[in-house]
């Protein structure tokens, strides 16, 4: 089997950043509409846990995310090149 190519690498580099982009907006998102989640263990014993977001998280996640999937469209096509 072949090495990957740098070509593949920098393409699966890029679907990472966006992709990680994308989670960071949405999961702002979610954040400016909840107030607060209960997390509940998955045995059904033990205790819950209340998470609540401070009221910075949201629009650092969405405006990081932001940047970093406008950096993604932004990218030079040269980069691609073998």
């Amino acid at each position: 089997m072949t090495a990957p190519t740098r070509r593949t690498r920098t393409i699966m580099w890029k679907s990472f950043f966006l992709a990680s982009g994308m989670f960071a907006c949405v999961l702002g998102i979610e954040l400016l509409v909840i107030d607060s989640a209960t997390i509940l263990p998955l045995n059904g014993r033990g205790s819950s846990h209340v998470f609540t977001a401070p009221d910075w998280a949201p629009w650092t996640l969405i405006s990081a995310g932001a940047v970093t999937v406008l950096h993604f469209a932004t990218l030079p096509k040269a980069l691609l090149k073998d």
